[in-house]
């Protein structure tokens, strides 16, 4: 049986009504209008309208409860095991700015397009960040991640569209000059590293070619001595290659591994380089 034909109309005397079936199996009645005002005819025709609005989102017919945003996000963020660590805190970060705009009580069914596009806004313009005109790549970022948090409601029959869909996520390119860094001016930052941890960050990126996170999250383990060359694993995709340890890169390591405690696994210990703002 179709949940067009579980809806009846009916009244009460007064007002016209619209009776269906929640999910748990109890009778719920919906509120039409008065029958001063309306004519069974027209009371028809809201009551199939909203049977049609059941059928395309069956969460309506749920228990009489509506979702707030702050209990959703809650449960969203609780549920995306699947993050690696750094990508989960965006998420976290982006549910803040939706919960500092919106507020933890309002039903996101009542998020409209409107709104989110006000709510971009006040990104772009750093008033929930709190940064002066943040970067427009910062921006899309979150976007991205309201995308997503919402297409999640979307999938699980919580709301009928996703209110963010509309809205532009990617920042034009960049326009940047790279600087070649030669020998001697990376002796130079060889020259004022606070610490060994970083000399061995700055020789892995720039003699290795190495990306900020595989160098960080290097092991000893990963580096063959004898062939003078070491593995690196991508953290997104879990794809290895194999990258050839020039001279200087070597001795730099040997130098690293000598003064490392037996313990420490990771070419560049953990906590030996502050995070914030790398």
């Amino acid at each position: 049986m179709s949940i067009k034909s579980t809806v009846t109309l009916s009244s009460n005397g007064k007002y016209w009504q619209a009776f269906y079936y929640d999910s748990t199996g109890m009778r719920r009645a919906k509120s039409l209008g008065p029958k001063a005002k309306l004519s069974k005819r027209q009371a028809r025709v809201l009551c199939d309208r909203f049977a049609a609005e059941l059928q395309l989102n069956p969460a309506l017919a749920g228990c009489g409860r509506v979702t707030r945003l702050g209990e959703y996000l809650e449960r969203y963020l609780a549920s995306r095991t699947d993050l690696r660590p750094r990508t989960l805190e965006l998420h976290e970060l982006t549910a803040k700015y939706l919960l500092d705009y919106f507020s933890l009580d309002v039903r996101i069914d009542r998020i409209t397009r409107a709104a989110a596009t006000d709510w971009r806004t006040s990104l772009a313009r750093g008033e929930l960040t709190r940064k002066h005109n943040p970067a427009e790549a910062t921006v899309c970022q979150y976007i991205r991640n309201a995308k997503v948090i919402f297409n999640h409601a979307v999938k699980d029959d919580l709301i009928l569209y996703n209110p963010f869909d509309g809205l532009k996520s990617s920042a034009s390119p960049p326009d940047k000059k790279w600087k070649y860094v030669t020998r001697d001016e990376l002796h130079q930052l060889f020259a004022v590293c606070s610490s060994p941890a970083w000399r061995l960050l700055l020789a892995l990126c720039r003699l290795a070619g190495l990306r900020q996170g595989e160098a960080l999250s290097l092991s000893w383990s990963s580096i063959d001595w004898a062939n003078h060359r070491l593995e690196v694993i991508a953290a997104k995709t879990g794809r290895s290659r194999i990258v050839p340890i020039e001279p200087e890169l070597y001795n730099i390591l040997l130098e690293g591994f000598a003064a490392a405690s037996e313990r420490e696994s990771l070419v560049i210990p953990s906590g030996s380089i502050g995070q914030s703002n790398l």
